[in-house]
C-alpha cells in the first residue's frame, strides 16, 4: 500500500511539473496575449537578426511555471530546443511567465561577454519591467530587445545600469543626509537646555562623528 501512495505521488507530480512547450519558431506564445500581427512582426524580426549576425534569441511566453523556478524552466527550454549554435553557444531566451509574473533571461557562454548578469538584469528591470507593468508586454518585449541588440553589438555596456543605480543611490543618500543633519539639529537643541555637560558634550560628539562618517563613505 505505501508502494503504491509513493508511486501515486510520483505520478502527480510529475503531471504538475513545468512542460517544455512546442517549438513554434523565435517566438512561442502560449497565453494568446501577444497578437498575430505582434508575434510575426517580433518573430520577422528575430528570424532577420538571427540572419545577419548568428545569434539566436528566442522568446517564450508561457501562462504557468507549475511551481518550478524560472531559471530551471529556462534550462529546460534551452536544453530541449537547442538555441544558438551548439558551437558558438549563441543563444538567448526570453522566458516569460506570464499567470507568475516572472520573466527571466537566459544567455549562452558565447554571448556572457557582452550580456553579463548585471546587463540581463538591467535588462529586465529597467528595460523590460516598466511596460509589463502597464500591461504593455509587446512594448516591453520590444525594448528588452532593442537594448539586448545593442549590448550584443557593443553600442551598449554594463555601465548604463550601474550609473542608474549609483544616481537611484544618491537620490536616496542626499535624502538621508538631510534627514540626518535635522535630527542632529534637533538633538543639539535639546542639549542645549540640558545642565548635564557630559551628557550633551559626548552624545553630542558621537552623533558628530557617526555623521562625518557617513559624509566620507558616501
Amino acid at each position: 500500500m505505501i508502494a503504491r501512495l509513493f508511486m501515486t505521488f510520483l505520478v502527480a507530480t510529475s503531471f504538475a511539473a513545468f512542460a517544455v512547450p512546442t517549438n513554434d519558431g523565435f517566438v512561442t506564445d502560449t497565453t494568446g496575449v501577444l497578437t498575430t500581427e505582434q508575434d510575426a512582426t517580433l518573430e520577422q524580426r528575430l528570424m532577420d537578426y538571427q540572419k545577419q549576425t548568428s545569434n539566436e534569441i528566442a522568446v517564450v511566453m508561457v501562462p504557468s511555471l507549475d511551481g518550478e523556478s524560472i531559471a530551471d524552466a529556462a534550462v529546460e527550454v534551452g536544453r530541449a530546443w537547442g538555441i544558438g549554435d551548439e558551437e558558438k553557444d549563441n543563444g538567448v531566451l526570453l522566458l516569460i511567465a506570464h499567470d507568475d509574473r516572472e520573466l527571466f533571461l537566459a544567455t549562452g557562454y558565447g554571448l556572457e561577454g557582452a550580456v553579463p548578469d548585471i546587463v540581463a538584469k538591467g535588462i529586465v528591470e529597467k528595460d523590460i519591467l516598466p511596460h509589463f507593468r502597464e500591461g504593455n508586454y509587446y512594448d516591453g518585449i520590444t525594448a528588452g530587445l532593442d537594448a539586448l541588440e545593442m549590448h550584443l553589438a557593443g553600442e551598449y555596456t554594463a555601465d548604463r545600469y550601474l550609473a542608474e543605480d549609483e544616481s537611484d543611490w544618491g537620490a536616496f543618500g542626499g535624502a538621508f543626509i538631510f534627514f540626518l543633519f535635522i535630527l542632529l539639529q534637533w538633538f543639539g537643541a535639546i542639549m542645549a537646555r540640558t545642565k548635564s555637560w557630559w551628557l550633551g558634550g559626548v552624545l553630542g560628539g558621537v552623533l558628530g562623528l557617526i555623521l562625518a562618517f557617513v559624509l566620507a563613505w558616501w
